[in-house]
């Protein structure tokens, strides 16, 4: 397991001022799976040409508060023991070729923004953070929350997608285009989804599946309710 910390690239900068602002890249190496730990904002972007890199600007007195493991095109980020908690830490980019599933378990705010098709896309959050995927296309989509009362947004086009919901929080599908959709819920928050054919609803508790369009519906859970989507307006 290879731990890089930005201290290895803080030679270049030793006379700069901590005030000052650094612009920091870092070879992190190619990655498909993106998992963040702590309360670091990140935003994901499909690039080739930059693949393997994390970029951010910040005093040269916070650079060490990053640190990347990238263990078999897995990488992971978080904050070094005495940085947990600190404020006003930058937004870090990263860039691969392409990504396959995005974690976050932090309390703060994960992008992707610009992602390449593939067969399957995952996204999981734990916690009360965020997650915003846009204009993802895959055959399969799995959008997950196990725990806490964050908001996972998903946007873009998939032939079948996957909700698993745990906790308080919302998952955001509405924009989302699926042929067909499978939910599995335990908690007592809310989702929107669109499912052009059908979906279907498994699990129990109170959360709310509000639907869009008009599919056919499956209910098989124990106290899930289904509710067009209009009818969060009302």
């Amino acid at each position: 397991m290879k731990i890089l910390s930005t201290l290895l690239l803080l030679l270049g900068f030793m006379g700069a001022h901590a005030a000052e602002l650094v612009k920091y890249e870092l070879d992190v190496n190619e990655f498909h799976e993106l998992k963040v730990v702590d309360g670091i904002n990140v935003v994901y972007s499909c690039n080739p040409d930059s693949a393997g890199k994390a970029v951010f600007t910040c005093p040269s007195s916070q650079a060490a508060a990053f640190m990347f493991n990238n263990k078999k095109g897995r990488l992971s980020m978080q904050l070094s023991t005495e940085s947990v908690g600190t404020a006003n830490l930058p937004v870090v980019h990263v860039y691969s070729s392409y990504l396959t599933r995005v974690e976050n378990s932090g309390d703060s705010l994960v992008k992707v923004v610009n992602i390449a098709q593939g067969p399957k896309f995952a996204a999981k959050l734990i916690g009360n953070g965020r997650i915003v995927v846009r204009d993802v296309k895959a055959t399969e989509v799995t959008a997950a929350i196990s725990t806490g009362h964050g908001t996972l947004v998903i946007t873009g086009e998939c032939e079948h997608a996957n909700f698993n919901f745990m906790g308080t929080g919302v998952i955001q599908a509405d924009e989302l285009e699926a042929q067909t959709a499978n939910v599995k819920a335990g908690g007592t928050g809310s989702i929107g989804l669109w499912a052009v054919k059908s979906f279907t609803v498994m699990g129990a508790g109170s959360t709310k599946v509000y639907f869009k369009g008009n599919p056919e519906i499956k209910n098989r859970s124990v106290g899930l309710k289904t509710f067009p989507l209009e009818a969060m307006t009302r």
